[in-house]
């Protein structure tokens, strides 16, 4: 599915068309999924911005810069997920599933070797607790991306390093988590995913499991900490573990960011 979402931003003058996309867990087999990225990406925006989780297999990794059809105005970013930092036999998926907790059980991926992988052919760039500044009608838009939180990578304060000056704040972090120190930094703009929206969602319920501690009512969608803006993908694919989704399809989703 496609979906927009409209945030506000006074300090904008025309609305920025930004692609939210997150955890595709791309195996080498997905071909209708990546042809699916490929036709959004394909369409006109501002910025690309994916919000980890990216690949599940380190074969999967050499196909993320052919997801880029078309490079956006300004920049297309990615930070990594905790499937992208660690790859997990399917047993301890299911128990961190089922516990909710993180064990760090798997093979660790080499970041730097994924973010060779991913920024072949120079069309994404990989942000690792960092930042890029951007002149969009002469107001300064910086995109901070902070590594993973869930495997211990994530260190907002080292990304702010980068930050001199900006006029409008997105943050990218795969798991949506202390979200408070975002809105402290005055950031407009949060994107995550890592629930998947639930993944399975009961009706009348919502959200059996949101892997962290944010509430099932915002596992998925927009809502607000203070005055940060904050979306959480329902993501574009599932993990190993349990492929099946209920009352919640994969969706790539439009943010009109101000106007």
């Amino acid at each position: 599915r496609h979906r927009t979402v409209r945030v506000p931003c006074p300090a904008l003058a025309r609305p920025l068309r930004i692609l939210h996309l997150s955890d595709s867990h791309l195996m080498r087999h997905d071909r209708a999924k990546m042809a699916f990225i490929r036709r959004m990406t394909a369409l006109d925006y501002d910025f690309v911005l994916f919000t980890g989780d990216v690949t599940e297999t380190v074969e999967a990794e050499h196909l993320v810069p052919s997801l880029l059809s078309r490079q956006p105005t300004y920049g297309a970013y990615v930070v990594f997920g905790n499937h992208d930092h660690l790859r997990m036999p399917r047993q301890w998926m299911l128990r961190e599933m089922l516990t909710q907790r993180f064990y760090g059980q798997g093979t660790q991926s080499d970041p730097l070797a994924m973010k060779a992988n991913f920024e072949a052919e120079g069309k994404w760039q990989v942000l690792i607790n960092e930042a890029r500044a951007h002149d969009v009608d002469g107001k300064r838009v910086v995109v901070v991306g902070v590594d993973d939180p869930y495997t211990g990578a994530g260190d907002l304060q080292i990304a702010m390093r980068h930050v001199k000056q900006a006029d409008v704040l997105i943050g990218l972090v795969h798991v949506p988590t202390n979200l408070a120190s975002f809105a402290q930094r005055g950031f407009h703009l949060v994107l995550s995913g890592h629930t998947h929206g639930g993944q399975i969602r009961i009706p009348l319920y919502g959200a059996m499991v949101t892997q962290c501690d944010l509430p099932r009512q915002h596992a998925a969608g927009l809502h607000q900490v203070e005055r940060t803006a904050v979306h959480v993908s329902q993501g574009l694919g599932a993990g190993k573990l349990v492929r099946l989704r209920f009352n919640c399809p994969p969706t790539a989703y439009t943010i009109l960011l101000g106007g």
